[in-house]
């Protein structure tokens, strides 16, 4: 980890419907966007003075339209991703009903996926290893908590 300095602190948000699977995105394909054309999960980067959890429903409202309950948000953990010094905060928010109507904000489609799409979708290779994680395909990744 880099010395002197903080890193950048973002949050995902799990959507998870009742059937284990997760609300992602398909980027856009704009040049120089990180994940563009790809499969990500709903999240940001969290503006300075905002608690995770409302950075986490600041983020949903804006991507996607949506107001979420902050109550039943659940903390996952934290996943570093030095290269970008970048971490990443997640949390999962059971759905019931919230999605019926999202108002997608510069992405092209959202949909929900199982850990078995993982293996068929373009998804970030970051987002793969949190969704790897919490299916519990890679139960322990070092330095995450």
């Amino acid at each position: 980890m880099n010395q002197g300095y903080s890193m950048r602190v973002g949050v995902v948000v799990l959507l998870e419907d009742a059937n284990n699977q997760i609300a992602m995105q398909l980027r856009d394909k704009k040049p120089g966007l990180m994940g563009a054309g790809q499969w990500v999960l709903f999240g940001g980067l969290c503006q300075q003075g905002e608690t995770l959890s409302q950075a986490a429903v600041r983020i949903i409202r804006r991507e996607m339209g949506v107001e979420l309950d902050p109550v039943r948000l659940r903390y996952l953990g934290s996943h570093p991703l030095e290269v970008l010094d970048l971490v990443t905060h997640s949390f999962r928010y059971s759905v019931e009903g919230e999605l019926d109507v999202v108002e997608l904000t510069n992405r092209q489609d959202w949909r929900f996926l199982s850990s078995d799409d993982l293996h068929t979708v373009n998804v970030l290779a970051h987002h793969r290893d949190i969704l790897r994680h919490y299916w519990g395909d890679d139960p322990d990744p070092e330095g995450w908590n």
